[in-house]
């Protein structure tokens, strides 16, 4: 079995954690605070896919100048976002920022 992914990691734990909230709201409204972090997921889960998206174009020919600048950027995002879930398995502390 093959390492995981940064990305994979972190999407993993924003699954994890979203789940368990959405247990423990169960059929209720969820209150502010919890809406609040179901919208963090969300928002969470928008810079993780700028990410890949970027990172899966910095090898094309007709990339602007910029990109390289711009992955780096949003691959140190991704490090801050993971470095939250620090102390579960998997976490490798070579993503540390």
């Amino acid at each position: 079995m093959a390492a995981m992914t940064i990305v994979e990691f972190l999407r993993e734990s924003i699954d994890q954690d979203e789940a368990n909230l959405r247990d423990y709201i169960g059929h209720w409204e969820p209150n502010p605070i919890q809406q609040r972090r179901l919208d963090d997921f969300v928002a969470k889960r928008r810079i993780i896919n700028l990410y890949t998206e970027a990172a899966d174009r910095a090898d094309d020919d007709d990339a602007p100048s910029n990109h390289e600048v711009r992955t780096a950027a949003l691959a140190d995002v991704i490090k801050i976002l993971a470095e939250a879930y620090d102390t579960r398995p998997g976490w490798q502390e070579e993503w540390r920022p």
